[in-house]
């Protein structure tokens, strides 16, 4: 009865985290603090997993602005959400309208926009349009967003009234004599042999045509000082390109270096990644001498199964057991070593480099075996540290050894 009791909870705990949040949008309970009804916890108040991204940082009366709802953490994603266009944060008072793409509905009488079911998501695109006769208030997009049901944050971000002169002006001026006539119609601007610009390195921000915004990538560009507010850029093309051996990358860039299997079409494409080469459209090990080593997102290629580069010990212990990292370099500790490149642990020192049967290696470690010529330790068995002289059950087993007893227990819970 006792398994049963713990499967039971189990099984209840599973269904609490599954019901993350209302199937068909935020409720009208939530309208006024934003608070997901039924969650019984409070909101994160570790760093939030999303970003409200808006198209403008300023807004003009009747001019739509798309606003990017996106979990920041790759690889991440979320059920539900509530968003408010509000002129404050903290008081229930809307102003402009949102649209209601697919998956999205209006919610508390039209003045929020909310899911419409509780599928995961990574992102959702929508667009807010300002009254027309929009006033100098700030707005403050306000977001709730629900990862899971103990899980969710409230975050804004703030969109300026541009100001009734640059309203009406909406671009750059034709001719100008000082620097002024330019920033009173156009933030940032400047006067440049008597005509109205954005920095080299910056643009007429879309859609208000208010300021001047940085370049991103894919913006126009004449030299590489065009692109140089965006980290690893050149100007390729005509275009702001992410430079040779980097790529596109939303959260951690936006251009962030190539990893092993990613596209190529020449070897400079994979020179941040050791001892790569461009084979098959794609960074790869040479096939021939050397191994791939490291985590999924920093491996590297190696002429052993030791990392070439290391910032803990963890990050050689992964690749080959008891590996340390000193200097920056993976190595095997003192009185240990790598029999052969391909080892996937470090071996003792007192192991005999050569042998011709299991008791040559026997008598000096305890348990190993002669295998192909040299002594090693058995599958599924290693050295437990440095120095040991003899052989022990690995570690990796521990898991089927867990799953092999929570099966038992499952099957006593249905013969009881």
């Amino acid at each position: 009865m006792a398994c049963s009791r713990i499967l039971l909870v189990a099984i209840f705990g599973m269904m609490l985290n599954v019901c993350c949040c209302y199937p068909t949008g935020a409720p009208l309970a939530a309208c006024n603090l934003m608070f997901p009804t039924g969650h019984n916890t409070q909101f994160q108040t570790t760093a939030s997993l999303f970003d409200i991204t808006p198209s403008a940082m300023t807004y003009c009366g009747g001019v739509p602005i798309t606003v990017d709802l996106s979990m920041s953490n790759m690889g991440t994603q979320f059920r539900g959400f509530l968003c408010q266009p509000r002129t404050n944060m903290d008081v229930y008072e809307t102003v402009g309208t949102f649209d209601t793409p697919t998956g999205t509905q209006n919610n508390c009488d039209k003045t929020a926009l909310t899911h419409t079911s509780r599928t995961l998501k990574k992102s959702v695109k929508f667009t807010w349009t300002p009254d027309v006769d929009a006033t100098d208030a700030t707005v403050y997009i306000v977001c709730t967003v629900v990862e899971e049901k103990v899980k969710f944050w409230k975050q804004s971000v703030s969109i300026q009234y541009a100001g009734a002169t640059k309203c009406a002006n909406k671009g750059l001026p034709s001719s100008c004599s000082t620097d002024q006539e330019c920033e009173d119609a156009v933030t940032m601007a400047t006067c440049v042999q008597g005509k109205c610009q954005c920095p080299a390195d910056m643009k007429l921000a879309d859609p208000t045509h208010t300021y001047c915004s940085p370049k991103v990538l894919g913006d126009e560009c004449t030299s590489n000082n065009d692109c140089m507010g965006i980290a690893d850029t050149v100007c390729d093309g005509g275009m702001c390109k992410c430079e040779q051996g980097f790529k596109y990358n939303k959260t951690s860039g936006p251009c962030y270096p190539k990893i092993l299997h990613d596209s190529c079409s020449v070897n400079d494409d994979c020179r941040l990644i050791p001892n790569s080469v461009c084979s098959n459209g794609k960074c790869n090990c040479p096939s021939v001498g050397y191994f791939e080593v490291g985590n999924a997102t920093h491996k590297n290629c190696s002429t052993s199964k030791l990392p070439v580069l290391c910032s803990n010990n963890l990050a050689c212990s992964r690749s080959v057991t008891l590996s340390i990292c000193e200097g920056n370099r993976c190595v095997c500790p003192a009185g240990t070593k790598l029999t052969n490149p391909a080892d996937a642990y470090c071996s003792s020192d007192a192991l005999p480099s050569v042998c011709t049967n299991n008791q040559e290696c026997d008598d000096v470690i305890r348990d190993s075996v002669c295998d192909g010529g040299k002594c090693v330790c058995p599958a599924n068995s290693k050295f437990a540290k440095p120095g040991d002289k003899f052989c022990t059950t690995d570690s990796s087993t521990a898991p089927v050894v867990s799953l092999v007893l929570f099966l038992g227990c499952l099957l006593m819970s249905f013969m009881e």
